[in-house]
């Protein structure tokens, strides 16, 4: 096969990848909660991918595996299979790649991206949180819990750090360009 054969099936790999995140996925920011040995809250990206099928998560597994970002493949109590990247230099790596290949979350993509890119700018996980940084948390929480569903205390946690904070318009501006693949199309 010739290079332009083999890039071809690398794209077409990397846009159904972008449609399994779309459909099947989720970007967040986990909580690792303080505990005697960690005395502060720490936030964790993860890009995961649920289904039932192991023939998909397998799929999944290996195109990522191409395109060089390690993943987790994790069972489910519900016999659900699950794809994970986890880490700040793993996601990184891993939405670069990705993110032009999203349409539905691509939002949620460029928040993590931003909140990750932040905190490797600074010292990682010492530093502690910028508001502009947990105002990232709390907007990837409102997004990825929609219904209402989720735990009250993080969001206690946020508030009481942001109090009243509106991000840095730069960083505003960021996410508001999301929606093409070449950042044209503006969200108001």
């Amino acid at each position: 096969m010739g290079n332009q054969q083999e890039r071809s099936l690398v794209v077409v790999d990397l846009a159904w990848l972008g449609g399994m995140i779309d459909g099947e996925g989720n970007l967040s920011l986990h909580v690792r909660e303080k505990s005697k040995r960690c005395k502060t809250v720490r936030l964790y990206p993860r890009l995961q991918i649920t289904n039932g099928d192991p023939i998909l998560i397998r799929e999944v597994g290996r195109v990522w595996s191409n395109s060089f970002v390690p993943v987790y493949v994790c069972k489910r109590p519900s016999g659900c299979i699950g794809s994970m990247v986890q880490g700040m230099k793993r996601c990184q790596k891993a939405l670069n790649v990705i993110t032009p290949y999203l349409r539905g979350k691509r939002y949620q993509a460029t928040l993590l991206l931003w909140f990750i890119n932040s905190r490797l700018s600074r010292d990682g996980d010492h530093a502690p949180y910028t508001e502009d940084e947990v105002w990232c948390f709390k907007e990837l929480r409102r997004l990825n819990y929609r219904n209402g569903n989720r735990n009250q205390k993080w969001d206690n946690w946020a508030n009481g750090i942001l109090r009243g904070h509106t991000p840095d318009s730069a960083i505003l501006e960021q996410m508001k360009i999301w929606s093409t693949h070449d950042g044209n199309a503006v969200i108001t």
